[in-house]
């Protein structure tokens, strides 16, 4: 049930919006891994609408 919700979240809400990933390290993984980067928050902003620029001649 929660991870229907999960799902639901980021494909309608943030689908709308522009997703920032905060990435990090594991410094476990640092030897080995071609990779240790992972997901570590989420920031998706509201999508503000600009005002149209008006040029008057």
């Amino acid at each position: 049930m929660a991870l229907e919700k999960v799902r639901a979240k980021y494909l309608e809400e943030f689908g709308r919006r522009n997703l920032y990933l905060f990435l990090g390290t594991m410094q476990q993984f640092h030897g080995f891994s071609p990779n240790p980067w992972i997901i570590i928050g989420v920031f998706a902003p509201p999508y503000e609408q600009q005002m149209e620029l008006g040029f008057e001649g």
